[in-house]
């Protein structure tokens, strides 16, 4: 059962943060010699069984491992092409990191691992240089650290861009936006925006910022005087510093605090107009975002809601107490994906209608509905039982028995019949591949 699990869950990664390039060929595993190769979607061998274990192709390329132990995945793995030829020898140990175009990789080999990473493009490799590399976003750097203090290279020539001389950047938070980030400075502690290439920016005197906070749609949130405001990337003040907190921009407005009570926000646009006002802790209400035309409202009384940038409310609704509810729109036109967390793990799934804004009665008790919004999306309807349904809630593929289903990634389709088998099905939900794997493997 760990086994399988652990499996699944790296899959599941490396589904999620893979370029958009689409697999053409999917691991397998083959009972007769015990080890993986890769099939392709009529479930013939593309690349013979050879390995000890295999995982997902993406842009081109494949993590793969020689050593003995799966559930350790220990430093004997490489990165082959779709013809099964190894980019990079297996002599390290290689993960994702979440970047969608790069494989980090770590030595072990030595006193002290150390990493580089693989740029899945160019199959470019940088070699191993760094205590730790990091890129959270798909942005164009890469943090590195050499033990010490932290800089930017670029992720496509590991050539440094920003100096080594911060003890934190940015990028941990998100991304460098438009050539611009904040990083806290090693010798002074002090936080710089930073135009990469060209050096820091002049900021307004007494203005002070704060890398968590970092670039956010051009504009970044400052303190000056016990009050905060928002600077552009010139360094100039855009909305003047008067509020309690600033948050980030997201999707063209931010959240804000009051004065007017310890509780009050506001979200704003970047004009720093006023778009609604609300009341309570900001951990529990607030702004989230934008879900089509709509934000995503958290209230106060345990509610959420959808209110448009007009102030008009589209939908309220009240949530029982150790419910967390989290809307997710994977189309444009289509209802919305709302998930419930009841609590121990469990989930409800519902659709937000866009016409009348009711929510229907439960779809499922799981759902994975990231990928591509023309994907079919898995659904456990019941303990064991699984079905594969459409944007709009519609079945696609029917009643599949299986204890997990993973999203389609082109034609195909990873399940977990039980804890000992698993295979693949294709978009008619037809089984092209299946193996089990006993308990010594």
């Amino acid at each position: 059962m760990k086994k399988l699990l652990t499996v699944l869950l790296l899959l599941l990664s490396l589904s999620l943060c893979a370029s958009a390039e689409e697999p053409t060929l999917w691991p397998a595993y083959d009972e007769t010699t015990g080890l993986w190769g890769y099939i392709d979607e009529t479930g013939a061998w593309a690349i013979a069984p050879q390995y000890k274990q295999a995982y997902r192709f993406s842009g081109g390329c494949a993590i793969v491992g020689m050593g003995e132990d799966p559930d350790s995945r220990p430093p004997r793995e490489g990165i082959i092409d779709a013809t099964g030829a190894f980019l990079l020898p297996p002599e390290y140990f290689v993960h994702d990191d979440f970047a969608e175009d790069v494989f980090f990789v770590m030595d072990t080999s030595g006193d002290e691992a150390m990493m580089g990473w693989f740029y899945i493009p160019d199959r470019f490799f940088t070699g191993i240089h760094w205590y730790e590399c990091v890129a959270y976003s798909d942005g164009p750097y890469v943090c590195v650290d050499d033990g010490e203090v932290q800089g930017l290279a670029d992720r496509a020539t590991g050539e440094i861009v920003l100096s080594m001389e911060y003890t934190r950047t940015g990028l941990y938070e998100g991304t460098a936006e438009d050539g611009f980030i904040v990083a806290e400075r090693d010798d002074t502690g002090e936080c710089e925006l930073i135009e990469i290439d060209v050096g820091p920016v002049e900021l307004p005197e007494g203005a002070v910022i704060d890398y968590g906070e970092g670039v956010s749609e051009g504009l970044i949130p400052f303190e000056m005087d016990g009050k905060c405001g928002y600077l552009n990337t010139a360094g100039e003040i855009v909305i003047p510093a008067q509020y309690r907190y600033a948050i980030g921009f997201n999707d063209g407005y931010a959240e804000v605090g009051l004065w007017e009570a310890a509780d009050a926000a506001a979200i704003i646009d970047r004009a720093g107009n006023v778009v609604m006002t609300i009341i309570g802790d900001r951990w529990e209400t607030g702004y989230y975002g934008m879900v089509g035309d709509a934000m995503w409202i958290g209230y106060s009384d345990a509610e959420w809601g959808l209110v448009r940038p007009d102030g008009m409310e589209l939908c309220r609704f009240s949530e029982p107490e150790s419910w967390l509810v989290w809307p997710h729109a994977p189309t444009e036109d289509g209802p919305i994906w709302v998930s419930e967390e009841l609590g121990d793990g469990e989930y409800a799934w519902r659709l937000l209608s866009r016409e009348d804004w009711t929510l229907s009665e439960p779809i499922g008790q799981d759902c994975l509905v990231e990928g591509a919004p023309s994907d079919p999306h898995p659904v456990e309807v019941a303990p064991g039982l699984w079905r594969y349904v459409d944007a709009y809630g519609e079945t696609v593929i029917g009643d599949v028995t299986c204890m997990y289903a993973l999203p389609f990634e082109g034609a195909l389709a990873r399940v977990a019949f039980n804890e000992c088998a698993e295979g693949y099905i294709n978009r008619a939900g037809e089984v092209v591949c299946s193996w089990r794997i006993s308990d010594s493997d």
